[in-house]
């Protein structure tokens, strides 16, 4: 059925409406390529996981795969789906640049064409998505026979509640190439999931955790590819399939609803950059003051992309969410995802209060869409929290259940995870038998103030001789608050602290209409050469307009979280007598950074390089071993090169 008339709509709404038209569209089943070629890519250029260029990794790229309505489902065994052939193609007018290099912040905000204005004539709209206005006017939405919201056939209709504000296009971040099956997961539940061999792995079993080195971080710039994420999952990824899925939302509410995804899409959507970081980001470098109980992340447990979806304020006032009527009375949105977990196949949960969810400064999302396109099975497809500003585990993935509630969520995983704990609680049993864990002050929401060197890198080195020596050197990384304020100074340091240079400060993204910063800024500074030579080590901090900023040192705490202490990268100045070859005026510094990621060795931090496996590469021949029952032949190859498609 054609629209009868043509309606003015916003240009976010134009934006999502064409890409998940597109999505929709695309063909109806996996179709095999006819000659299958597995290949093994290499690390060892820039992206590399920690720089070890040897490490063993198999994934399958085959172009022949074409999935139909945004589905994932296992592909055959030992195959994989190329990341050019996924379901959701970003729609031409805001398809990323191929180029990560074109710019220092690749990624930053485009201006508008004239001809694409934020509003536009929209006329005979016959994809298969219908839209229909939320009954925020009194209008009620029809329900069928079994409670679902029904969806009408009819024309968009225009509302007051759509963003008047014109959102910004973005220019998304490239696809690289590389995307398919790890070796490490074919005889796990993952089995099925695509994943980056980029990705640094946290531990050496699952579930899966992983991060980015900090030089493709710093690389593709302001937004992240979407492959490159940080991932942090509690369990196996669930199978998901888009018209399947529903979110079922109860509680303290007057109209308890059940939504499908094409409910969702009758929302006015939202899109917005918004960085996530995880509460144990840089977690690895408290193990100086003591063995904590968390995964030992480094500092690329962070990455930004643009989301978009239905703003979760709009959704529960849909459904008459009631407020608490007394003054001190807090309630909860707990929500709940459908992984499966231990103990008791529960599923994660966790909260965030009521307040937060319903004010619309807070941009809280129930997001479908990252960097254009639906989301990824890691990333929580079909639709996922999005909270920004607060810790990456408030924002559940693969969220299928939300209830209001006079009480924080009961999952394990709220009370046991996300909370930071005084010194003083030494282990986990003191923790929960002193009750440690159940108390409210002790959870963790905003996030804090943090900064990281990024430039130089971990083992990098200088020569100086007389043709530089009266050069300047850049140093980069950058800054991230998570209280929705903006990141005010960053200070570099190379006397310990006792002086600071101020930093150019670059913010690729502006603002929300209610002044809020909800993603990072990267900064940079000059020094000369010869200042490098002559000091032992490079310190940064940052401060945000508040004026809160990091301390000087670490604050080590049991599940070893929100380390936001300076960051620390030492310089070391080679002997000339240990390098026969050097000229007589080369000098040679070094530079080393506190930790490496998860099994990765090294870092001035490192305590025992003994008792941990020497690099991914160790870890992953062990697993081969133990799986001597497969009939994958690796060879002697080694993985080629990651590239830009």
């Amino acid at each position: 059925m054609k629209f009868q008339k043509s309606k003015t709509l916003s240009l976010g709404r134009l934006a999502t409406l064409s890409t998940i038209k597109e999505n929709l569209r695309v063909k109806t089943s996996f179709q095999k390529s006819e000659s299958p070629s597995a290949q093994v890519l290499d690390n060892s250029n820039g992206h590399s996981n920690g720089g070890d260029s040897d490490s063993i990794l198999l994934f399958s790229a085959i172009s022949g795969y074409k999935e139909k309505t945004p589905r994932y489902a296992p592909p055959p065994e030992h195959f994989s789906i190329s990341e050019t052939d996924s379901p959701r193609r970003p729609s031409s007018a805001l398809s990323g640049s191929t180029d990560a290099r074109a710019s220092s912040f690749n990624g930053q905000h485009i201006a508008a064409d004239e001809t694409f204005s934020s509003s536009a004539e929209y006329r005979d709209y016959d994809g298969p998505v219908m839209l229909r206005e939320p009954a925020v006017d009194g209008r009620e939405a029809d329900e069928d026979s079994n409670g679902e919201v029904g969806l009408q056939r009819g024309e968009i209709i225009s509302t007051s509640r759509d963003f008047e504000e014109e959102e910004e296009l973005w220019q998304f971040p490239p696809k690289v190439s590389g995307l398919g099956l790890d070796r490490r997961d074919l005889a796990t539940d993952d089995k099925w999931v695509p994943r980056h061999p980029d990705l640094i792995r946290i531990k050496g079993f699952h579930p899966f955790n992983g991060e980015p080195p900090l030089s493709t971080l710093m690389h593709f710039g302001f937004l992240t590819p979407t492959s490159l994420h940080f991932v942090r999952n509690h369990g196996a990824v669930p199978q998901a399939g888009w018209e399947s899925w529903t979110i079922e939302i109860t509680g303290l509410m007057t109209k308890p609803k059940k939504f499908t995804m094409r409910d969702l899409l009758c929302f006015p959507s939202r899109r917005l950059p918004v960085t996530l970081m995880c509460s144990g980001n840089r977690s690895k470098e408290l193990s100086k003051g003591g063995k904590s109980l968390g995964l030992k992340w480094g500092p690329g447990a962070v990455s930004t992309s643009v989301w978009g979806g239905a703003r979760l304020c709009d959704v529960l006032q849909h459904c008459g969410v009631l407020m608490p009527k007394k003054r001190g009375v807090q309630y909860f949105v707990c929500c709940s995802g459908a992984d499966k977990l231990a103990p008791s196949s529960s599923s994660y949960g966790t909260s965030i209060p009521l307040e937060v969810a319903m004010d619309e400064s807070r941009d809280v999302l129930l997001a479908y869409e990252q960097n254009g396109d639906l989301l990824t099975p890691d990333h929580g497809f079909p639709v996922r929290l999005i909270v920004p500003g607060f810790t990456g585990g408030r924002s559940v993935k693969w969220l299928n259940k939300i209830e209001i509630s006079a009480e924080q969520s009961d999952s394990y995983y709220h009370l046991h995870d996300n909370r930071m704990l005084p010194s003083q609680v030494q282990d986990l049993d003191t923790a929960i038998s002193e009750g440690w864990m159940s108390r409210p002050e002790f959870v963790i929401n905003e996030m804090n103030v943090n900064s990281v060197i990024c430039t130089p890198a971990h083992s990098q080195t200088l020569t100086i001789d007389p043709s530089n020596e009266d050069a300047a050197y850049s140093i980069t990384g950058y800054a991230y608050s998570g209280t929705g304020k903006k990141i005010g100074r960053v200070e570099v340091s190379l006397d310990g602290g006792k002086t600071w240079k101020f930093c150019s400060v670059g913010y690729p993204a502006q603002p929300t209409k209610h002044g809020m910063y909800w993603s990072w800024c990267f900064w940079e500074t000059r020094v000369d050469v010869m200042e490098l030579v002559e000091s032992s080590e490079i310190v940064v901090r940052a401060w945000d307009s508040a004026m809160n900023t990091q301390p000087e040192n670490s604050s080590w705490n049991l599940l070893g979280n929100m380390n936001n202490c300076w960051y620390r990268v030492k310089i070391h100045r080679d002997d000339p007598a240990d390098d026969p070859d050097a000229g007589q005026d080369e000098r040679t510094i070094s530079f080393e950074h506190p930790t490496q990621p998860g099994m990765l060795n090294g870092g001035w931090l490192q305590t025992s390089q003994a008792s941990e496996p020497e690099s991914e590469r160790e870890l992953t021949l062990k697993l081969m071993h133990q799986e001597s029952s497969s009939n994958l032949d690796l060879g002697d190859q080694l993985p080629s090169t990651p590239r830009l498609l």
